[in-house]
């Protein structure tokens, strides 16, 4: 299962990321973690993955190419992956425009509070 992850920079709770995470792959077995690879949420994604042997794709936001449009441009391409599956951690704008774009896509968003 592809699983696309999002949530905001400040997110700290690796014991959480862990849990939700490790749930997943117990039940359905993640083979691909997708994140746009900011500080954070994605960072400890990326921590989980690599530790229990799941490839990871990050998608960087390119800012010196589209300024204020690149988060939603990176949003939009880690959905051209084609994502099974999103994890929302809490975070800010950029976590809420994704899962709106996950949600416009009509896929399965688990939204971790």
């Amino acid at each position: 299962m592809k699983v696309l992850v999002t949530g905001g920079r400040k997110y700290n709770d690796y014991a959480e990321v862990c849990r939700t995470l490790g749930q997943l792959h117990n039940n359905y077995g993640v083979t691909l973690l997708i994140h746009g690879g900011a500080d954070g949420a994605d960072k400890l994604c990326d921590m989980w993955a690599k530790g229990v042997g799941v490839h990871t794709c990050r998608v960087d936001a390119l800012w010196h190419h589209y300024d204020l449009a690149a988060g939603f441009k990176r949003n939009s391409v880690m959905l051209l992956l084609q994502p099974d599956y999103v994890v929302a951690f809490p975070g800010g704008a950029g976590t809420a425009s994704m899962v709106k774009l996950a949600e416009n896509a009509n896929l399965p968003i688990e939204k971790v509070m």
